[in-house]
């Protein structure tokens, strides 16, 4: 059994967050099969993010716990352009921020998708996507049994945050699922044509790309904070998905089941 991990965007405080990361995802992951974990990482010295309020030196050391591993570091001037910043921007801006949300959001899906790329060459049964700058609060084995259980196509998602669309900060996925997961930003495009009177939308651009594709989203009972380039936690909202919510995720799972059945897909 391989197990890809793949970590992705900016280690704004892996001295901090690693400590989780290891005892909740690489050791529950180990104890399952065999962890080959990959990255994509952005370099830079410096955070600036008025909407986080964060403008603050990023060391060093953040960097340290991917010394070992296989990976790549990228600067990130040039990637969000290279991907029709302004072209996307024409649509409206969701965040409303002089482009800098957006801006940050097409780099994160940039790196996302350079992960996806470096897993794809190692064929892994299971995929987890990691954010380095994030707190985990529990255990992934629970989740990681789930998909092993069942190896439908399935992406397992954090249950709380559903804004409109699914939680993307992390997820495990199926080997036939993940590439869906982490090239979503592919389907840029084909989401604006399909929305053509509403702005680009994190959430919402994955669950328009798991729905296309007709990958089974599941609950993960996992729990994270984000943790600021200079130490402070992020407020976040726990709370689970509403019912309403909730209840249009059933419809679309049944839908997506009919229709993975008559396309003779396994979801």
């Amino acid at each position: 059994m391989k197990i890809g991990i793949g970590f992705f965007g900016l280690p704004r405080s892996t001295d901090l967050t690693f400590e989780s990361i290891d005892k909740y995802i690489l050791q529950p992951a180990a104890s399952l099969g065999t962890v080959l974990t990959r990255y994509h990482l952005y370099q830079q010295t410096h955070v600036v993010n008025s909407r986080s309020n964060e403008n603050s030196i990023l060391t060093p050391n953040q960097y340290a716990p991917f010394s070992a591993l296989q990976g790549e570091l990228q600067r990130p001037e040039g990637v969000a352009e290279s991907y029709g910043l302004t072209t996307i921007a024409k649509q409206g801006d969701t965040w409303n921020d002089n482009l800098q949300s957006l801006r940050n959001h097409l780099l994160q899906l940039h790196s996302l998708r350079c992960v996806t790329q470096q897993l794809e060459e190692i064929s892994p049964d299971i995929v987890i996507f990691v954010r380095p700058d994030l707190c985990y609060h529990q255990s992934f084995e629970q989740g990681l049994r789930a998909i092993l259980e069942n190896r439908a196509r399935t992406v397992r998602l954090p249950f709380w945050q559903w804004a409109g669309g699914y939680n993307d900060r992390f997820a495990i996925c199926t080997k036939d699922a993940f590439a869906v997961y982490g090239r979503r930003i592919e389907q840029i495009q084909l989401y604006l044509k399909t929305y053509p009177k509403k702005p680009l939308h994190a959430e919402r651009l994955l669950r328009f790309t798991l729905d296309k594709e007709l990958i089974a989203v599941r609950r993960l009972d996992v729990q994270a904070t984000r943790i600021r380039v200079n130490g402070d936690e992020a407020k976040e909202d726990f709370s689970l998905v509403q019912a309403n919510r909730l209840i249009r995720w059933g419809v679309r799972e049944v839908k997506k089941s009919v229709l993975g059945m008559l396309k003779g897909k396994n979801t």
